[in-house]
């Protein structure tokens, strides 16, 4: 019935609305007309930027604009107060710019969609040509500047159903925010726990713990975790909770790095093949208590900072 049908559509645009107008009132309530002009600025900026990267510009022209805006494009975006707005401008700095380190083949990764476990970049990899890594990161980088643009737009006074599906859009891809986090705590809880590190962040005896440990099975253990962490990274975006789990994650692995040479100077067995090996800690002129201190403090490092998003996570989730 017609009737019915218009209903339904009336009813779905005001529950967009009203998702859109809980996801601006959350994520503006720093925000002053100084931000909004800020992020006016930011966007243009983008939007420049967008324009000079497109298929077919001219590349001197692209590398120009590029060293003409950065590193002050990162200064203005991290001057935001801290929100959805700041979050998605920041991301969208940063995924400009790997972009452009994409096409320079500075760094650049393959596109290959498997990787992606975000259901929205995933959706930019599958519409993006193969091969072709920074157009992906292109993509991605719209994408978040369309979501600070709406935001803004939306401090305006705009209520157009264009911006409120934005801000909806927006509003559930916090939600896989927190829950992408959530998955990359439990995994630094689990490793932190399994190498020894208590709730408190301590460990016992520090001149043979380190070494008591079963190092085989934990490296593999711990290579797994960071690597499954390390993806969750690369699809959470740039934001206070990512910068937590980054630090958790480093410092894991920096951990995990100087235990693995701790290890391979005590072993009381080493393979024939490996007699004429160097002491991996007098190469690099270390004692062997300071590496020890500085696995313990990585570790430690990482359990504070796992914590802290944990707790990051629960005040975004109040």
């Amino acid at each position: 019935m017609p009737g019915v049908a218009a209903a339904k559509v009336v009813l779905a645009s005001v529950v967009i609305a009203l998702s859109a107008s809980a996801a601006v009132a959350r994520s503006s309530t720093a925000l002053c007309e100084r931000d909004i002009r800020k992020a006016e600025k930011i966007i243009a900026k983008l939007h420049r930027l967008e324009e000079v990267m497109a298929p077919g510009a001219d590349f001197d022209s692209y590398k120009a604009e590029i060293k003409g805006l950065y590193p002050s494009l990162f200064v203005d975006a991290s001057g935001l107060h801290e929100g959805d707005l700041k979050t998605d401008l920041t991301t969208a700095v940063f995924l400009y710019e790997a972009a452009y380190r994409a096409r320079l083949g500075s760094g650049a990764r393959g596109d290959d969609c498997a990787d992606e476990i975000r259901g929205a970049y995933l959706k930019l990899c599958l519409e993006t040509s193969a091969g072709d890594p920074s157009g992906l990161l292109r993509a991605k980088a719209r994408l978040h500047a369309r979501w600070g643009a709406a935001v803004v737009l939306y401090y305006r006074g705009a209520r157009d159903p264009g911006t409120l599906r934005e801000l909806s859009e927006m509003e559930a891809e916090r939600k896989v925010d927190l829950a992408l986090a959530e998955r990359a705590v439990g995994l630094l809880r689990r490793l932190t726990g399994r190498l020894g590190v208590s709730s408190s962040g301590e460990a016992s005896d520090e001149m043979t713990w380190v070494n008591s440990l079963p190092y085989e099975q934990l490296s593999a253990e711990g290579s797994e975790a960071l690597s499954n962490v390390e993806r969750i990274l690369a699809s959470l975006p740039r934001g206070r909770l990512r910068l937590l789990l980054h630090n958790a994650w480093s410092s894991c692995r920096d951990g995990l790095y100087w235990w693995g040479k701790t290890y391979l100077r005590e072993r009381k067995t080493v393979p024939a093949n490996e007699l004429a090996s160097p002491d991996p800690l007098k190469v690099i002129g270390l004692p062997t208590g300071i590496v020890r201190s500085n696995v313990l403090a990585n570790w430690r490092n990482a359990f504070k900072y796992t914590l802290e998003a944990e707790r990051a996570i629960g005040m975004l989730k109040a």
